[in-house]
């Protein structure tokens, strides 16, 4: 009886000394991931947001639906700046400012709505799906994309996301006036325009 009591402290004791390391690695993944973050955006935009929330990506390799998952090292930070709320997706393993985010997602949407306008009239409706998510407008992730948006450089912005498709509804307009070629020039050769 007393090797069973034995045997249950020793995996008991194992249990916390590997459950204190990777506690341990997660905190260390999520303040790097919030470092990343802070200077990711001081050096896109130029000023210090406030850091509200750091989310750990997690990844289940189990092919059984209740297996544990784990930390993938990457992380999405949710950040305020004057009011607006947005988030960061960035690695927290090691100092990296490789990221994106959905600070301009608002600005690009007005500048890609702005710019149709021009090109064709009688536009009721507008749908998006840019940034890295297939999730609409009410996903938190949504719009993150890398490049700075100037004002000028709506092309290279939507050039930059890893998805780009904007789905527009006309109603009674000459869509002859539209060119592959225009097209292209305003919002990039892989945007998908329908």
């Amino acid at each position: 009886m007393k090797k069973f009591w034995v045997i249950i402290v020793v995996l008991l004791a194992s249990g916390f000394i590997f459950g204190g390391c990777g506690a341990s690695q997660k905190t260390n993944y999520k303040s790097q991931s919030k470092k990343n973050a802070l200077e990711y955006i001081e050096n896109k935009y130029g000023f210090k947001p406030t850091v509200k929330s750091v989310k750990l990506q997690t990844y289940n390799g189990s092919p059984i639906p209740f297996g544990s998952s784990s930390e993938t090292g990457y992380a999405y930070v949710m950040m305020e700046h004057e009011n607006k709320t947005f988030y960061v997706f960035i690695s927290g393993f090691s100092s990296d400012t490789d990221g994106v985010d959905n600070y301009q997602v608002d600005v690009i949407e007005d500048a890609i709505e702005k710019k149709l306008n021009e090109m064709v009239d009688n536009i009721i409706h507008i749908d998006y799906c840019i940034g890295t998510s297939k999730e609409d407008s009410s996903d938190p992730y949504y719009g993150m994309i890398p490049l700075k948006y100037d004002g000028n450089n709506l092309n290279e912005v939507l050039e930059s996301a890893q998805l780009k498709r904007i789905v527009v509804s006309l109603a009674e307009s000459d869509l002859s006036v539209l060119t592959e070629e225009m097209i292209n020039e305003v919002f990039g050769s892989k945007t998908d325009i329908l």
